[in-house]
């Protein structure tokens, strides 16, 4: 169930849910209970949850096993092969029958369906991303009425489509279906084609006047004034004079009234109104996501018609694109300000969408913020993300870089297919169009560079390979960037992500960039460094989840990289072989696999740690750093930095702290040590930068320090050493140079170099030591160790999560950090286990 049926008021009537809205004249009933569900063409029904899907409904009633569990996946394909059948009975009551409008909106439907309302055949839907309205006056009766939803066979249907086409696609028949491109399996997904309602279905009733849906725009905004639009679809039965008030519920102030004519039917109204001194949305990083609440109220002759309310945010925001002396610009400016864009690809938190709560949605971007993120990036082969992702983002002060839902693909050119995806965008656009989170839309993923680049365009006959460009073009040059003009027109459109392809030069000086010659081209770590663009839209690394996920999908005692289960959930064809190369590159290879987990989150953290700062240190001329992936659709080897149940791994912690608004990065330049200090702070301030060349037993070889001043919005170099000098009395395999920035003396960040992959680092034992104490939140944790502690792992069987992990400690420097946990436990000291480098090697 999403957020906003939690807000229903529950009403019991034949079993059935129903929520009424406070609103006297326009009423909502949901149905959302009494739901069967059955094979088409068997008498065995079986009870089902609605929102819910196939996979869900079989697995509660035990019909199907765990398909994430083992290599269950490959036994239930059959499902996909399959007609389903949803249906129910339901009542409504007389508030809704004597409503002179009726209308039933079916919210998400996956995704060929045909809905039968008391046997009448109302809706033929074949496209899991748009909602469909329908009127239900006709087909309702007085008392029980019942509904059907009949899923056909994704597979089945699409092979009809295709054997009706003279076109071939470069991903086959899937290229006829609008639905959630991931359910086909990716390279971190597993083959699981859905069906079900996704999404709540409901009865909406009214008389006389009903609001469709509110647009407000800032058409002049400054921090002294902003004059907002408001913009009002309304439908009538009848020509008639209403009034509009605004309520600005925050301050509880009316900021506009005023009497308009409306015609019979569909009616557009627009008013303006200012306030003084607005307080501007910010990301979280920069200032306050603050938000207004302008509650809208539609009346005749003092009656009520009418009310919504709208959050929403005031900013501006700009995507600069601008010639310069390398190319063109690529970089986001919020209420006047560039801001670098610090964040990562999201894509749908499960396979089975109805099992995303509004709970793990709030976890999800709460860590988000934790990790310092300013920008989630909603990938084209998902979903359009349900309202409340965006009222979060809004929320907690994340921009949103939203992707339509195309990836990878090119699509039919028939009138059927091209109407479907109007409709599709344009509600979508509609939808999400008051959000301040929103900050660009991009047609989608990747399909210009496989085009151009993957010899797509080489595949087909001239005749037909034009025909394929044209239709892009007309998609992705001209329906959507219309669309986004029309509805949405303050908010920048791109037409694919990336703009140019790896191995085109131009993908270096203009445009977003998409590198992976890190991983696929199995270059380098710090081929990051030169191979930086304007905006790096997507890079990644894998790594395996941590044991106790590993153990929730494996049924092996003491699994391996080549258990059958872990093959399974590692979807990279390649993934376990380029794991394993990098890692004899950058460590060594345990013989425990608990370890090799272990080693596989320290090299992904390692690698994307590097590439993080090479973008970061770029600024001005990168302004973006989104890495693949943040979180998983279900438990596996994947690109993420937080698996499937919301355990993080260590490239969760290494993001964190590199995207800190202020960080100290240090890097090698031939002979050269570089010593940067790079500030997204909007303000200039006065620094300490110290630096200490310092052994492992905890020996400080070397120190300097100084005052700077620190340039807002800024990358530079603060200090340089020549690598050789630094070392002439130190050996590189037993030191670490460690930079730290303080103001009035309290530290703000630091920086560990080493001058050497950690498999060459002569450790020894740590003899590590800490102290808990308990607090109203969990449990402080202070740690010291008497030689240099490597990549301190802490794990524990508790309920919780502990705000640092994976980290390192110097002799002579303590660590402190934080359990979160509701959960007292009186053994918690013996509970933890920890885990470092040292104990891994190959001693």
């Amino acid at each position: 169930m999403n957020l906003c049926n939690k807000i229903f008021i529950i009403f019991l009537l034949f079993t059935i849910s129903c929520s009424t809205k406070q609103n006297k004249n326009v009423k909502s009933f949901v149905i959302e209970s009494n739901w069967k569900l059955r094979k088409k063409g068997t008498g065995n029904f079986i009870d089902a949850k609605v929102p819910s899907c196939v996979f869900t409904d079989l697995m509660k009633n035990k019909i199907i096993k765990n398909p994430f569990f083992s290599d269950n996946e490959k036994n239930l394909q059959w499902i996909a092969e399959k007609e389903w059948e949803y249906s129910c009975k339901f009542i409504l009551p007389d508030e809704i029958l004597n409503k002179k409008n009726t209308k039933i909106i079916f919210h998400g439907l996956d995704t060929y369906a045909k809905v039968f309302l008391n046997d009448s055949l109302i809706l033929k839907a074949d496209n899991m991303f748009r909602k469909w309205e329908i009127d239900a006056k006709p087909h309702l009766k007085n008392d029980e009425n019942s509904l059907k939803i009949v899923f056909s066979s994704v597979n089945k249907t699409e092979k009809q489509l295709q054997s009706k086409s003279n076109l071939r696609f470069p991903e086959g028949k899937k290229s006829f279906t609008r639905k959630a491109a991931y359910h086909y399996g990716w390279d971190w997904a597993p083959k699981l084609l859905n069906c079900g309602i996704w999404k709540p279905i409901e009865i909406v009733a009214w008389d006389k006047c009903k609001i469709n849906n509110i647009y407000f725009s800032s058409n002049i905004l400054s921090t002294d004034k902003a004059v907002i639009k408001a913009e009002y679809n309304i439908s009538s039965d009848e020509k008639t004079r209403v009034n509009i008030e605004i309520k600005n519920t925050k301050e509880n102030k009316i900021v506009f009234s005023k009497k308009f004519n409306l015609k019979k039917g569909s009616n557009i109204l627009s008013c303006e109104f200012e306030i003084n001194n607005p307080r501007l949305w910010q990301v979280h990083n920069i200032g306050e996501p603050y938000l207004y609440c302008f509650e809208n109220s539609l009346s005749n002759k003092s009656i009520l018609l009418d009310k919504k309310t709208t959050k929403t945010g005031l900013r501006k925001i700009e995507l600069v694109r601008d010639k310069d002396k390398a190319g063109k610009t690529f970089y986001f400016k919020l209420n006047s300000n560039p801001v670098f864009m610090k964040g990562s690809n999201y894509v749908p938190q499960d396979v089975f969408l109805n099992r995303v709560t509004a709970d793990k949605y709030e976890q999800i971007i709460k860590d988000a913020v934790a990790a310092n993120i300013n920008m989630l990036r909603v990938w084209g082969g998902g979903i359009y993300e349900n309202d409340v992702f965006y009222d979060l983002c809004d929320q907690y002060g994340i921009l949103v870089w939203q992707d339509f839902m195309f990836a990878n693909n090119l699509f039919p050119d028939t009138k059927h297919f091209i109407e479907n995806i109007k409709v599709e965008a344009v509600e979508n656009v509609v939808r999400l169009r008051n959000h301040p989170c929103l900050a660009l839309w991009c047609g989608n993923n990747e399909i210009d560079e496989a085009w151009h680049n993957w010899g797509w365009s080489h595949s087909y006959s001239a005749k037909d390979s034009a025909r394929l460009w044209e239709n892009y073009k007309t998609i992705f040059h001209e329906i959507l960037p219309n669309i986004v003009k029309k509805f949405h027109g303050d908010i920048a459109y791109v037409s694919s992500s990336p703009k140019f392809g790896r191995g085109n030069k131009q993908s270096l000086v203009q445009g977003d960039s998409h590198y992976w010659g890190v991983w696929h081209d199995r270059k380098n770590f710090n081929s990051f460094i030169p191979n930086t663009g304007r905006f790096m839209s997507e890079y990644g690394f894998q790594s395996y989840p941590c044991i106790k996920t590993i153990k929730a999908f494996v049924e092996e005692k003491n699994p391996n990289i080549n258990s059958e289960a872990i093959l399974n959930h590692q979807k990279n064809l390649q993934g376990n072989e380029i794991i394993d190369q990098y890692m004899k590159q950058y460590f060594f290879v345990p013989k425990k696999f608990s370890d090799y987990v272990y080693i596989s989150q320290l090299l992904q953290a390692e690698g994307i740690k590097i590439g993080i700062e090479a973008h970061r240190r770029a600024k001005p001329y990168c302004m973006g750093s989104l890495f693949w992936q943040f979180n998983d659709c279900w438990p596996s080897v994947s690109w993420s930095s937080i698996d499937f149940y919301g355990r993080k791994k260590a490239v969760y912690f290494f993001a964190k702290n590199s995207f800190k608004n202020v960080i100290v990065s240090s890097v090698e330049d031939n002979v050269k040590l570089n010593i940067f200090v790079v500030s997204d702070s909007l303000k200039n301030f006065k620094a300490k930068i110290k630096i200490m060349l310092i052994n492992f037993n905890g020996n400080i070889l070397k120190q300097e320090e100084s005052i700077e001043n620190i340039s807002s919005n800024s990358s530079k170099i603060y200090k340089q050493f020549n690598i050789a000098d630094l070392l002439i009395d130190a050996d590189k395999n037993k030191c670490l140079l460690l930079s730290e920035l303080s103001i009035d003396e309290k530290k703000i960040c630091s920086d560990i170099h080493y001058f050497t992959e950690t498999k060459n680092l002569k450790l020894k034992e740590p003899t590590i030591t800490f102290k808990t104490k308990k607090t109203y939140s969990g449990y402080i944790i202070n740690l010291a160790s008497k030689y240099l502690a490597k990549n301190i792992y802490l794990s524990i069987d508790e309920k919780g999560c502990f705000t640092d992990n994976y980290f390192d400690i110097i002799p002579g420097i303590s660590k402190q950090l934080t359990f979160i946990t509701n959960k007292k436990s009186n053994d918690f000291d013996e509970k933890i286990e920890i885990k470092t480098v040292y104990q891994t090697m190959d001693k």
